[in-house]
C-alpha cells in the first residue's frame, strides 16, 4: 500500500457489536485482523473478536519461559449498551519447529472490565509464557481463525565473556549480541517487485523501504513520549528495463527522510476509528551527475484518518502536502509544475483480503493518478500458508515517477509481488 496511512484492524462482535481496534503506523495503509476469545464474566456467553498487540521483545530482551508477561488489547463498543470484556483469552504459542503450546491470558484485576456504550477502552491481560520456548515464536488464538504476531522467547543470555565457551553455539545467537539495535527497524512504505505488463516489461520497477526508531528510553517520561516518535527512514525505487539485452536501470530515486510520527490524535468522531500524522523532511535525488542529475527536498505534513464503513471494510484518507526546499533549479526547476504540492492518498479494503490504494496529484501541467491493488497470497485456497506475500497490481496514468523523465506523461500497468503494502 502506500506511505503513511496507518495499520488499523477491526471486526464487529458477532452478536452484540463489541469491537477491537489497533492503530499502528507503518507506512502502508491499514490492515490486519482480529483474534478471538470467549467471555468468562458470567454475564454473557458470546464470542468476541479482538486484536492482539505483541509484547515488546527482541533477541537481547526475550520473553522468558515460565514467566508472566503483559499483553494489551484495545476494545471499542459500537452498541448502545455497556459490554463486558472477555475475562480470559486462549492463546497458542507455535515454534519454528511446529511445536504448539497453549496458555490462557487472564484479564488483570486492576483493569476495567466493561466497555462503555459507543466507547472504547484499553485492557491488559497477563499470560505465563509456556515452558521450553526458545527463539522466534508465533502467538495467535487457539482456534487459529485470524492473524498472528511473533515474539522472541527465552533466548540464551550469552554475554561477550561466554564467547570462549567450548560448547558450540548457533552463530545467529552470537550475532544478536553485536546487533542490539536491530529491533528498532520496521517496515515503512510498500516493498515490492513489479513486472511491466503494458506497455511492456521495460517498465518494471522495485522498491525497498524501512524506518528506524532513533531513541529508546526506559523510563516513561516526557522525553520518552516525545523523542521515541522520531524516525529515520530510507526508500529506494528503481526503474528497470528488463527488455533490453543488458537490462539496464533507467533511473532510481533515493529518498532518505527524518520525521516525527504521532499515531493517536485522540479524536472521537462518528465512524472514525483512528487518526494520526507525520511531519518530516525528505531529500530526493537520482544519484547521477552532470546533465542527468536531478534532486529536490521537501518539508511535508501528512495527517491520516481511518473510518469504519462496514465490519470488514475500512477507509483511510491521508492527504500529504509539502513545500519544496533547495530544489535544483538548474536541472528540474519546474518540478512543481508536474508534481504539484499535494498527494491525496486513500485506501479502502479488508484487512485480511483485497485492498485498494489510490494517489491523486495535480500540478500546473495536469493530474497524475495511481491505483495499487493487493491481495494476500495465503488467502488463495491452494496457496494457503505457502508465502507471506501479496499479489500486487499497479496502474499509473500521468507524469512519470522517474526524476529523469518527470515531465513525460505515461500510462503503465504492472504486476508482481509485495512484501508489505
Amino acid at each position: 500500500m502506500n506511505p503513511i496511512c496507518s495499520l488499523v484492524w477491526k471486526k464487529r462482535l458477532i452478536t452484540r457489536g463489541l469491537t477491537v481496534v489497533l492503530l499502528v503506523y507503518s507506512g502502508g495503509v491499514i490492515w490486519t485482523a482480529p483474534l478471538w476469545a470467549k467471555t468468562s464474566t458470567g454475564r454473557f456467553n458470546e464470542t468476541c473478536p479482538f486484536v492482539l498487540i505483541a509484547p515488546e521483545s527482541s533477541p537481547e530482551k526475550p520473553l522468558c519461559s515460565e514467566r508472566q508477561t503483559q499483553i494489551c488489547l484495545l476494545f471499542t463498543n459500537d452498541t448502545e449498551k455497556a459490554l463486558p470484556l472477555p475475562g480470559s483469552v486462549s492463546l497458542s504459542f507455535s515454534t519454528q519447529e511446529a511445536k504448539v503450546f497453549t496458555a490462557v491470558a487472564v484479564l488483570e484485576a486492576k483493569a476495567v472490565d466493561w466497555v462503555k456504550p459507543r466507547g472504547f477502552t484499553r485492557a491488559d491481560y497477563t499470560v505465563t509464557v509456556p515452558a521450553g520456548l526458545k527463539g522466534l515464536v508465533k502467538i495467535q488464538d487457539s482456534l487459529k481463525k485470524t492473524n498472528a504476531v511473533r515474539v522472541y522467547t527465552d533466548l540464551p543470555r550469552e554475554t561477550l565473556d561466554s564467547l570462549s565457551s567450548p560448547t558450540p553455539k548457533s552463530f545467529s545467537r552470537y550475532k544478536s549480541i553485536f546487533q542490539p539495535y536491530f529491533v528498532n527497524f520496521s517496515s515503512y512504505k510498500p516493498v515490492y517487485f513489479l513486472f511491466g505488463v503494458d506497455p511492456g516489461i521495460q517498465e518494471s520497477t522495485f522498491q525497498l523501504s524501512f524506518k528506524y526508531k532513533l531513541f529508546t528510553f526506559n523510563e516513561n517520561n516526557f522525553l520518552k513520549k516525545a523523542f521515541e516518535k522520531i524516525y529515520l527512514a530510507y526508500t529506494q525505487q528503481s526503474f528497470w528495463d528488463l527488455k533490453s539485452d543488458s537490462a539496464p536501470f533507467e533511473d532510481s530515486r533515493y529518498m532518505p527522510e527524518l520525521f516525527y510520527y504521532e499515531d493517536d490524535l485522540g479524536l472521537k468522531l462518528p465512524f472514525l476509528i483512528g487518526s494520526g500524522f507525520i511531519f518530516g523532511y525528505q531529500h530526493e535525488s537520482n544519484g547521477q551527475g552532470g546533465d542527468d542529475s536531478r534532486s529536490t527536498n521537501y518539508i511535508y505534513f501528512q495527517p491520516a484518518f481511518v473510518f469504519k464503513l462496514t465490519p470488514g471494510l475500512m477507509l483511510a484518507v491521508s492527504p500529504r502536502i509539502w513545500v519544496y526546499v533547495n530544489n535544483n533549479e538548474g536541472s528540474n526547476g519546474d518540478l512543481a509544475d508536474y508534481r504539484g504540492y499535494f498527494d491525496l492518498v486513500t485506501g479502502i479494503g479488508n484487512p485480511q483480503g483485497l485492498a485498494l490504494t489510490s494517489h491523486y496529484r495535480h500540478g500546473k501541467k495536469g493530474a497524475t493518478v495511481q491505483f495499487d491493488l493487493s491481495y494476500p497470497l495465503d488467502q488463495i485456497p491452494f496457496l494457503g500458508n505457502l508465502m507471506d506475500v501479496y499479489l500486487y497490481a499497479r496502474y499509473t496514468s500521468g507524469y512519470s515517477e522517474q526524476m529523469l523523465e518527470y515531465d513525460q506523461r505515461q500510462d503503465v500497468f504492472s504486476l508482481g509481488l509485495a512484501l508489505t503494502r
